[in-house]
């Protein structure tokens, strides 16, 4: 399916202005989330996580007064997960649309191999050096960095202070690893670089990483709806509790209803990461 099918079909059942609504209302608290607070596998399925969360709006506006029952569970909280429905559908659609098919694979390979290489390297640095001021002062500051070009910076920075360190390092690490990295973080953070430049990247980026926080949200949000329905109906209707299925558990029915040949699971996206939503027919 080409990208301009996927974008009309994306678009073809909601309603665009109150989809706007709907970000402009959680895009202040999207954006304040912490970089821990999206540690966590974005789904690819745009539609199959729209057809989840409708699926659960239908059942808690009908369980209202049972779910109300419980501290923090309320009408309220039904409408906010619906608002934050609205909210990760129109960040998706923007989503799509900022940046080419093939230049979003591209990038978002590159990014994924340079999060896994600076991973290994923070863990490297605190094997290290543990208690040297100055290295764990640097560490600090990249692990407070957000975004590609932070991304691409952490990635030469640590490849610097590895090479300009290598022969204490050495004494603490497998020298061939050691080199693999350091080469690998300085080669990656060059690519990055290089395929931001390659167009407007700065509205594209912004976009997947509001995407991916406001999909942070929604899933908190679905869950928390979820455990309060297992927990009221667990006892009294097991039947109606497992339609309180969390989100990933929802995500992967509907998958398999909608694509019965594929395998029943598939591997999610690394947090923050573009990806290719697709329709929510």
């Amino acid at each position: 399916m080409s990208e301009n099918t996927l974008i009309e079909e994306l678009m073809k059942d909601y309603n665009e202005e109150s989809a706007k609504q709907a970000l402009d209302k959680v895009e202040k608290k999207a954006l304040a989330l912490t970089d821990e607070a999206l540690q966590r596998p974005v789904l690819t399925d745009t539609s199959a996580c729209l057809d989840a969360g409708k699926a659960l709006l239908k059942i808690a506006k009908q369980d209202v007064a049972t779910l109300s029952k419980l501290p923090g569970v309320s009408a309220k909280l039904i409408e906010e997960f619906a608002t934050l429905r609205r909210a990760f559908w129109q960040a998706s659609v923007l989503s799509l649309m900022s940046m080419s098919e093939n230049r979003r694979r591209r990038l978002a390979a590159v990014v994924n191999e340079l999060r896994i290489v600076r991973q290994r390297m923070f863990g490297a640095v605190d094997l290290v050096w543990p208690k040297a001021e100055d290295k764990q002062s640097l560490l600090e500051s990249l692990r407070k960095g957000r975004g590609h070009v932070d991304l691409a910076a952490d990635g030469a920075s640590l490849s610097t202070l590895f090479r300009e360190n290598h022969k204490e390092a050495a004494e603490w690490l497998n020298e061939k690893k050691l080199s693999t990295l350091v080469e690998d973080a300085g080669k990656l953070s060059s690519m990055l670089l290089e395929l931001r430049q390659e167009s407007d990247s700065t509205t594209a980026e912004a976009a997947h990483d509001l995407r991916a926080r406001v999909y942070a949200l929604y899933e908190d949000c679905f869950n928390q709806i979820a455990d309060a329905g297992q927990y009221v109906f667990k006892r009294t209707n097991p039947e109606r509790a497992e339609a309180y299925a969390p989100l990933y558990t929802a995500y992967l029915q509907i998958r398999k209803e909608r694509f019965p040949a594929r395998p029943a699971e598939e591997t999610p996206e690394t947090p923050a990461t573009p990806a290719t939503p697709e329709t929510n027919e």
